[in-house]
């Protein structure tokens, strides 16, 4: 490998793309997501690991008040490492299992019909609001900055 090519394997610049197929939604009420990571390459790279990994952002307040959080709900591995031969694509079907975290909020919501209400006007007077994030990332030999893919996922009660 020349000098010029071993800078572009580190900086991440390999070659290997990075593709999520799985649906646009999740239910707040399920526990797994289905779906699958796509690798293909522009050139041979050997693979170390396949990671996907289930995410909430959660943000309450406003401007200068503002809080950010971030939840890891979830995640999948795949620790097999294999070679990738260029122009190649390999498939790998995956199931994450993932549990939600509940806010003060959303658990006064589901205690009753007034826990409801009031959970909602909390949530509102609080700015309190969630994305939810599927991110899969290859793990490539000698590259600092692996290839990566990330999905906004949108919560179905």
């Amino acid at each position: 490998m020349s000098f010029f090519q071993k800078i572009k394997q580190f900086l991440g610049f390999v070659g290997v793309k990075v593709e999520m197929q799985v649906a646009d939604t999740f239910s707040k009420t399920g526990n797994t997501i289905q779906g699958k990571i796509l690798i293909s390459s522009k050139s041979d790279q050997q693979i170390l690991s396949i990671e996907v990994g289930f995410e909430e952002v959660w943000k309450i307040g406003k401007g200068e008040n503002e809080t950010i959080k971030t939840f890891d709900l979830g995640e999948w591995k795949n620790k097999n490492e294999f070679t990738i031969k260029s122009g190649e694509t390999r498939e790998f079907p995956f199931v994450l299992n993932y549990s939600m975290i509940k806010s003060e909020n959303d658990r006064m919501m589901e205690s009753s019909k007034v826990g409801k209400a009031l959970g909602g006007l909390g949530k509102l007077m609080d700015g309190e609001k969630s994305n939810f994030w599927l991110k899969a990332m290859a793990n490539v030999k000698g590259a600092a900055f692996d290839p990566n893919c990330v999905k906004e996922m949108k919560a179905l009660s």
